[in-house]
């Protein structure tokens, strides 16, 4: 389940762990560095998640994506990290993958195609470029990931267990950088966080699953394990 917590309760717990006076354009810390902190802290979480496989179950939007006639590139959406895939619409709401074009295969230039096959693509920047281009508009289902966006204090950001915390520790650790003190106490709460996260996301990519215990009878205490043998 999803905790709905505010940047601005993100960066006053900021504040208050590393005793900071409240923020202000004149202090150490000020308000516009505390809300970059808590930017580059999610963002950092977000590739932890990416890094552990578990993006498309938690950072996947979708959206679609429309394309011009004799045009062959189409922009994605402004805060995309990655592309986790591309399915253009073949009629109605039926939709087939796209694959990537290869280095070897993949040209920009080719001639427009006015036909009903499915083209590849790459992507480039923030855009994807379909290859060959397409002699008639059509529709591309995206799915893409977009990590924690952080604009301002008022965002909320839908985080799991200890997610949090893993920001406010990382972000602490930043301003104890800043400020050139100790930040030991804050790297091994971000540590257990790092940990605790890990694990979430390894039990949720796998899923549930039944282990069969394969051990000897002798160990599991049945009729003919060791401890029956030996009172005999």
């Amino acid at each position: 389940m999803s905790l709905l917590v505010a940047v601005s309760t993100l960066t006053e717990r900021v504040r208050c762990d590393c005793n900071l006076p409240v923020y202000t354009t004149v202090t150490n810390v000020s308000s516009a560095q505390a809300l970059e902190y808590i930017q580059r802290s999610a963002q950092q979480l977000a590739a932890l998640i990416q890094e552990s496989g578990a993006d498309e179950q938690y950072l996947t939007l979708s959206t679609q994506l429309t394309t011009t006639a004799g045009i062959p590139t189409v922009s994605l959406p402004a805060n995309t990290m990655d592309v986790v895939r591309l399915a253009i619409v073949t009629s109605g709401t039926h939709e087939v993958q796209m694959e990537v074009a290869s280095l070897d295969e993949w040209d920009p230039n080719n001639y427009v195609w006015d036909t009903n096959a499915i083209p590849k693509y790459r992507v480039m920047g923030n855009t994807v470029t379909l290859f060959p281009t397409q002699g008639t508009a059509r529709t591309i289902n995206a799915y893409y990931t977009v990590g924690f966006t952080v604009t301002s204090t008022s965002d909320i950001l839908a985080l799991r267990n200890n997610w949090d915390e893993y920001i406010v520790a990382d972000s602490c650790i930043r301003v104890r950088n800043r400020q050139d003190k100790d930040s030991t106490a804050f790297e091994k709460a971000r540590g257990i966080a790092e940990q605790a996260i890990r694990k979430q996301l390894k039990r949720d990519r796998a899923g549930i699953r039944q282990v069969r215990d394969v051990r000897d009878p002798w160990l599991l205490g049945g009729p003919y394990s060791r401890q029956r043998w030996f009172t005999r």
